[in-house]
């Protein structure tokens, strides 16, 4: 089995977990990151191998070894690289730039040279650089592509400019799967090169081979002592147990075996050597490639175990929260506050109520007048004698009952302004009911629960009198006098009549003023009772929900058992397979 083949279960596994409990939190975002890059390097066949040296060391010269082609610039200015560079294998030659913000632009070319320079002008040349983050170029090399390695030429570390340092950093992390140290044999080691190899090269000096460069410019018994000194500085100062450590000349290689000239003996020697650290540095890299993403998965796998881990404890607070949320709210007893409201909600009722009520009482006497105007008005109407024997006959007492019909009857829509003092009362109350509940820590009143509105209250719960109950215009009395004036003249008549139907008229309608105030009353009084029966009825209805959510509690808890055992036995299957990896 291929070590692809290997991983590709144990990557399955850790994204169907991964969509299993996507919270959208950001420990989550960051694992489906982790994840799409291992799934990147899964079908990536190469390895990326950054290449990691202070200034002026040489790395563009043991780069260009490397590749055998000449296509970096080596200079002696400080910023000659100030984006990271991507080499890599390809049978035409072509260079892509991507922008800082965010444009990608692709070159072809037809050799080499064009490539070298568009190079030189996107790393170097400061009207370029400043705006490039990275450039990737593609050329044709036996080198790269036999060993499947990318190259990452990064910024040079110690110089005057920290954000070369930072780019290094960051490339590294992100986009390394292996790194080769330079080693300036003719200054191994200063204390600036291992002070930035420990503070940030501390976690992947395992993906690290050290490479002596500009080994030739030692004499030949010094060369061996050299690299083993480098091996022992290593291991002492950065804890390695027998890190790789290969002698190279860039100069040597790049002289015989880029510009082709014809080594004599002790150059073949040389050359040899250093075709050899080429090939154990393959090797070693190659054995990383594996080892990189078994890191990559084993650290998934660790942070998803993580990530369950601490689910567990999350779900259980958030479940004990609410269940003693409402384990509180079953325990109090809110009847003493209900009461209270209902008091005080209606003495407000009343005192805002009591001006209009007044007023709505004082103007029926306006309105009464009017219709005794409007009586008499039809009596002056009357020309025969017919006519008026008919008005006193029936037409008078049928006039009274049917202005003092509509006034009674009008009651209910001119009380209809104090039902807004009802729908005060009651969203003053909601309001200080919620706010209660929220200082007790009690469960929350939802929206669902509904509103209490004013369209509940029966307004027919108030008698309105009907003509049926009106009271008796005409009495004996008036009736025989009433007979008496029918024997005389129409005139005479007339003017007898608006006499004789003051009387009953005044009585009359004093009876409709005192049923209307009494119809006022008790429509204020049914209103008042309204805010009562309201409070009473959304108080019920939340203890309705209260007792609906406890039921729910039981099934949560039961849900949450189950929920937690799920996520324990996902832990063990993490666990499992995370120790099928060996790093």
């Amino acid at each position: 089995m291929t070590e692809k083949e290997k991983f590709a279960p144990l990557i399955e596994f850790a994204e169907t977990l991964i969509d299993k409990y996507d919270s959208g939190s950001s420990s989550a975002r960051k694992l489906r990151e982790q994840l799409g890059i291992i799934k990147y390097k899964q079908l990536d066949d190469k390895l990326n191998l950054s290449v990691v040296g202070e200034f002026s060391i040489g790395k563009s010269s043991f780069i260009s070894a490397l590749i055998r082609r000449e296509l970096l610039e080596s200079a002696a200015l400080q910023g000659t690289t100030v984006a990271s560079t991507i080499l890599d294998s390809s049978p035409t030659f072509s260079l892509a730039v991507k922008y800082r913000d965010g444009r990608l632009e692709r070159f072809e070319f037809d050799d080499e040279n064009n490539l070298r320079e568009y190079i030189r002008r996107y790393s170097s040349n400061p009207e370029y650089a400043a705006d490039t983050q990275g450039l990737y170029a593609a050329f044709p090399s036996d080198n790269l592509r036999d060993a499947r390695i990318r190259i990452i030429d990064t910024p040079g570390t110690n110089s005057t400019e920290v954000w070369h340092e930072e780019t290094t950093i960051r490339t590294i992390n992100e986009m390394s799967d292996a790194s080769i140290i330079l080693v300036d044999a003719t200054r191994p080691l200063p204390e600036s090169q291992k002070n930035f190899i420990r503070e940030h090269l501390a976690d992947v000096l395992d993906r690290c081979a050290f490479v002596v460069t500009k080994i030739d410019l030692l004499r030949p018994k010094e060369r061996g002592r050299m690299t083993e000194y480098v091996r022992k500085t290593a291991e002492f100062e950065f804890g390695l147990e027998n890190p790789p450590v290969l002698p190279y000349s860039s100069t040597v290689m790049t002289r015989f075996l880029v510009n082709g000239e014809e080594p004599d003996e002790r150059s073949r020697e040389m050359l040899d050597t250093f075709i050899r650290s080429e090939r154990e540095l393959f090797d070693f890299i190659a054995q990383k490639k594996a080892y990189a993403q078994t890191k990559k998965i084993k650290a998934l796998l660790g942070d998803l175990y993580n990530e369950l881990s601490e689910r567990m404890p999350i779900l259980s607070q958030d479940y004990q929260r609410r269940h003693d949320i409402l384990t509180r709210t079953k325990n109090t007893d809110m009847s003493v506050f209900i009461s209270i409201q209902i008091n005080s909600r209606a003495a407000d009722f009343y005192t805002a109520a009591a001006p209009y009520q007044r007023e709505i009482t004082d103007a029926v006497f306006t309105e009464i007048f009017n219709r005794k105007q409007m009586i008499m008005s039809a009596l002056d109407s009357l020309r025969t004698k017919n006519e008026l024997r008919q008005f006193a006959s029936q037409g008078f007492a049928e006039l009274c009952r049917r202005h003092g019909s509509e006034i009674l009857n009008a009651t209910e829509n001119n009380c209809r302004i104090l039902r807004r003092f009802v729908t005060e009362q009651l969203d003053a109350f909601k309001t200080e009911f919620k706010t209660a509940y929220s200082q007790l820590g009690l469960l929350p009143i939802p929206d669902e629960l509904g509103e209490i509105r004013v369209k509940h209250i029966r307004a027919d719960a108030v008698e309105i009198a009907s003509a049926d109950s009106l009271p008796d215009v005409i009495t004996g009395r008036n009736e025989r006098l009433f007979r008496k004036i029918a024997l005389i003249s129409p005139a005479k008549m007339k003017e007898e009549l608006r006499e004789a139907v003051q009387e009953p008229m005044n009585d009359y309608f004093a009876k409709i003023s005192e049923l209307y105030e009494d119809n006022v009353k008790k429509y204020v009084s049914d209103l008042s009772l309204s805010v009562s029966r309201e409070i009473t009825r959304y108080y019920r209805r939340y203890n309705s929900y209260v007792s609906e959510k406890i039921r729910e509690d039981e099934a949560l808890r039961r849900g949450l058992e189950r929920k937690i055992a799920e996520i324990r036995a996902d832990m063990r299957s993490v666990a499992e397979k995370r120790g099928l990896l060996r790093s």
